[in-house]
């Protein structure tokens, strides 16, 4: 593999040291505080000795939801799981965390010395009821990423052959656990992103210029996600029949829903790029929460001048994220918001 591939790959990843599974005993959330559109924010339960935390991801739900902190004088970077409020550490290789499903399932991805790599190789992992499994790969020498999990435990990535200049679309059968499969998808795909719970894959081909979104059914069958007057869509997101996306217009781009069972998308006015996309086609963005008939709720700070961004959304509209007070402690905090 060449060095500028690998470091490519590298870009942007949070390396998040784990920690063993224990019960913090941090205090109990924040009281709610409602906001003027109804939404009410309230600060998730942190471990002792947190100086930033943040959440990521929340499954379809509501019951789980993933994020990290850096906790303790050496500010140690740790992976947290909340569930029904509860919040744990879990003992998860270093490396981003991307993917939890409903029955609690986490993915990600690690970094792994390989003799001969100077940058080691990405392998991907699986956590289920306190243990951590690898997920097999296609070559051991080659990076390897999972990108996505459904309900039924059918997770997607992509495998990546620098030295060949090829990549492949993976997918990692739940009836079948020590199988890595192959799937067909555009020959100029660029990212697997999501997978539904019927099976659905959703992704993104193309160049960084002119970006297409597709969709692969169950069936094999591949359809693009085209936006009326839009320059190319990149996709962020998927959930049921739903695909958020970035659709890229002149002068700013603007956030689509595609309906997957027809292909239909969906214009969200006043908002730029979708964080997620929950499965009534509601998304996140930035500090705004969208729906399919237009509106708009902007997601209450806890005092007027601070900074709130949402990453995940629920079935249920339960939202979670960060609020940075803005103040001399540099305080970044994982918060939640229902009611929205």
């Amino acid at each position: 593999m060449g060095e500028w591939g690998r470091r490519v790959t590298r870009v942007g990843a949070a390396v998040l040291v784990g920690a063993s599974l224990t019960t913090a005993a941090g205090a109990a959330p924040a009281a709610a505080e409602p906001g003027t559109t109804g939404c009410a924010i309230e600060r998730l339960p942190v471990p002792d000795e947190t100086w930033r935390s943040w959440a990521n991801l929340i499954d379809p739900s509501g019951r789980y939801i993933v994020g990290n902190a850096f906790v303790g004088e050496a500010r140690t970077s740790v992976n947290l799981l909340w569930d029904r409020g509860r919040v744990s550490t879990i003992d998860v290789p270093a490396g981003p965390v991307v993917a939890v499903n409903r029955r609690g399932v986490v993915v990600g991805n690690t970094t792994v010395e390989v003799e001969g790599e100077p940058f080691g190789v990405i392998r991907p992992w699986r956590y289920r009821d306190g243990a951590v499994t690898r997920l097999p790969v296609l070559d051991p020498t080659h990076d390897t990423s999972v990108t996505a999990i459904n309900s039924a435990g059918d997770a997607v990535g992509i495998a990546r052959d620098y030295d060949a200049g090829r990549q492949y679309a993976v997918r990692w059968p739940a009836a079948r656990p020590r199988t890595v499969e192959v799937l067909r998808v555009p020959a100029d795909f660029v990212s697997v992103v999501a997978i539904t719970d019927n099976g659905t894959v959703v992704g993104d081909a193309g160049s960084i210029h002119q970006p297409s979104g597709w969709a692969r059914r169950p069936s094999g069958r591949i359809d693009v996600l085209t936006a009326p007057d839009a320059d190319g869509t990149t996709t962020r997101a998927a959930r049921g029949r739903w695909a958020a996306a970035a659709a890229y217009r002149v002068p700013h781009p603007v956030a689509v829903v595609f309906d997957l069972r027809t292909g239909a998308s969906t214009v969200l006015p006043g908002i730029t790029t979708p964080e997620a996309v929950n499965s009534y086609g509601t998304i996140v963005a930035g500090d705004l929460l969208g729906r399919l008939d237009g509106s708009v709720v902007q997601l209450p700070a806890p005092a007027p001048g601070q900074i709130v961004g949402a990453h995940g959304i629920a079935n249920d509209g339960t939202a979670v994220g960060f609020n940075n007070t803005r103040d001399v402690s540099g305080a970044i905090h994982a918060v939640r918001w229902t009611g929205c």
